[in-house]
């Protein structure tokens, strides 16, 4: 039997505490933003991630089979998405792959009806105000010290929702929303409402161009939004909120511009009236049948979230 001598000991000692340290030292790929944010079903757009320790970035991740990647060449951290034309309204986790393995996932929002349009700089007064219509996604970024400023038209009558996405698409962004008159008196503001996500719902009291006001609450630049003005159907709340197995459940949707679909309701917020409207849900008999959680939009306002 051959008996190591002490010197090897630890010269074999010294080699397994060094290939220990140098695989504890390897980076983890960190991604931290995604710009722009969202696209529409059936289209490309050219998108930029930043992070660290995303050396060699090669390719993209999705949890949705309708989204592809392919990188652009001559520009590091960018690459062109593609969204089928079948791919569902909602939000989907996308990482990156590089040298030292796969990314912590962000969201990318994919929207159906609806017009995307790239913010277009400078409009930081009325004067220089973007024009977009109704039924549109705009990408944006914040302005440091500033803010964004978008003129929609509107008609007599017409009720617009207008929805700044930043919290929800995992944006550390603090947004704030003022609507302003043709004359440029302030008619609505919204702060904190779908967590620190402003909305606001309003009803054009005469034709006009009328301005969207966007900016952080404390005026710190360089964070990606998507703002969604719409006069489309808007689910407020449901209820019940929970069904049982097996069995059928009338559901009662609130929200705003159901038309034809849905009848006045008793409830009203913003001093406007919410609409009503009922249809029978069948709940499945086995919740296992399901095996995974399916998400129309991420939750992120948990401490650790469900796709982590």
């Amino acid at each position: 039997m051959i008996v190591p001598s002490p010197r090897c000991s630890v010269v074999l000692t010294v080699l397994v505490l060094v290939a220990a340290r140098a695989l504890a030292d390897l980076p983890s790929p960190r991604l931290d933003r995604v710009a722009p944010l969202g696209a529409a079903a059936g289209t490309s757009v050219e998108v930029e991630f930043q992070g660290a320790d995303l050396e060699d970035v090669k390719s993209l991740r999705f949890d949705q089979p309708g989204l592809s990647a392919e990188p652009l060449p001559m520009k590091e951290r960018q690459f062109k998405i593609t969204v089928a034309a079948d791919v569902p309204a909602g939000t989907y986790d996308v990482r990156l792959v590089g040298r030292f393995g796969i990314s912590n996932p962000r969201l990318f929002a994919v929207s159906r009806g609806l017009v995307d349009v790239a913010e277009k700089e400078p409009n930081n007064d009325a004067a220089s105000a973007q024009v977009v219509q109704v039924n549109s996604a705009t990408n944006g970024t914040s302005d440091g010290n500033d803010q964004d400023l978008f003129k929609v038209p509107l008609k007599k009558g017409q009720r617009v929702t207008i929805d700044c996405q930043a919290q929800r698409l995992d944006v550390q962004m603090d947004a704030n929303l003022a609507l302003l008159s043709p004359a440029g008196a302030q008619l609505a503001s919204s702060g904190d409402y779908h967590g620190r996500d402003p909305f606001i719902d309003f009803l054009a009291p005469q034709d006009g161009d009328y301005f969207v006001v966007v900016n952080d609450l404390s005026f710190r630049g360089g964070f990606p939004y998507r703002l969604v003005i719409s006069d489309r159907p808007q689910i407020e709340n449901a209820f019940p909120r929970a069904v049982q197995l097996g069995q059928t459940t009338e559901l009662t949707l609130l929200g705003r511009n159901f038309g034809s679909a849905g009848k006045p309701s008793s409830f009203a917020l913003f001093d406007l009236p919410l609409d009503e409207a009922k249809f029978p849900l069948a709940a499945p008999t086995d919740a296992n049948d399901l095996s995974l959680f399916r998400f129309l939009e991420h939750p992120t306002a948990h401490s650790v979230q469900p796709t982590a």
